[in-house]
């Protein structure tokens, strides 16, 4: 089911972390709780609804770094990083999968040159560079994501990233990326979140239980220059409040594994590594803030 929308400084390919153990506590919502829900996908058509999607990161704006098309790769395919760079998947629409909620698949083998796997991505950036796409942006707003993630002790690299959409110009924010280590537990334990602007750090938290088991509900608010927050299961985990970004911002969901240019800071391929993993999404819910 989709409902309507209303209306995200480009993704660094290198991720540069300050692993600080930080344990959450349960809070409410509270002041940041969701209002009227202005967007919903629950995945359930047979196809991606690509007025809102785009099965590829790239726009035509972006000179093609950090949202890479490759020359003399497949064509209507992205990347994150560059051949031989921090990610070892070439993504392609064929590997994103809808109907009973979505599926963005990661598979050992590709035909694509500089790269080990193939992967999936999805984005609601506005972009006309394969197909017309209005996507879509939010601001001041309660982004959920509820999602059942690949176990990432073994190099497999999920990800719910934020991006500053057209007329906006702030940091990336991530939800939470996984795989990330703290030196201490199974990867598939670690929450990491950040946002990557002066004065704040990534923090990877100890949840206590591996994240790849069940699905979890992943939330995000969002008030213009004011904070950024992050939630597991209705629990605040993280929270900005130095240089805040204003202005739009949209959604990338992405499924990648990460090459061994990651492993000071990301678990490693060996051969546990599962082919193909799968990163699976209920939904996709955008709430407006009560404030």
């Amino acid at each position: 089911m989709l409902i309507v929308i209303r209306g995200g400084v480009r993704w660094r390919a290198v991720t540069i972390v300050l692993a600080v153990l930080f344990l959450s506590v349960a809070t409410p919502l509270g002041a940041q709780s969701p209002g009227r829900l202005i967007f919903e996908d629950d995945f359930d058509a047979r196809s991606l609804n690509t007025t809102y999607w785009n099965p590829f990161i790239t726009d035509d704006s972006a000179e093609g770094w950090p949202w890479s098309t490759e020359n003399g790769q497949p064509s209507e395919s992205s990347a994150i990083s560059g051949p031989y760079g921090f990610n070892l998947d070439y993504d392609q629409p064929s590997f994103v999968r809808t109907g009973s909620g979505l599926t963005l698949a990661a598979r050992a083998g590709t035909t694509a040159e500089g790269y080990r796997w193939t992967g999936a991505v999805i984005s609601s950036y506005p972009d006309d560079n394969f197909v017309s796409t209005q996507g879509f942006t939010f601001r001041d707003a309660f982004v959920e994501v509820r999602a059942k993630l690949p176990y990432t002790g073994n190099g497999s690299w999920p990800a719910i990233w934020f991006l500053a959409g057209p007329g906006g110009n702030g940091a990336e924010i991530d939800l939470h990326e996984g795989g990330f280590l703290d030196g201490s537990v199974n990867p598939d334990r670690v929450f990491a979140c950040n946002l990557h602007s002066a004065g704040n750090v990534q923090y990877l938290i100890d949840t206590g239980f591996n994240l790849s088991a069940a699905y979890h509900t992943y939330g995000m608010a969002y008030e213009q220059g004011e904070y950024v927050k992050m939630y597991l299961d209705g629990r605040l985990m993280c929270s900005y409040t130095a240089n805040i970004p204003e202005g739009p911002y949209f959604i990338i969901l992405n499924n990648s594994v990460a090459s061994k240019g990651t492993d000071s800071w990301h678990s490693q391929v060996d051969s546990s590594t599962p082919s193909p993993n799968e990163m699976s999404v209920a939904y996709v819910k955008v709430y407006e803030l009560i404030r």
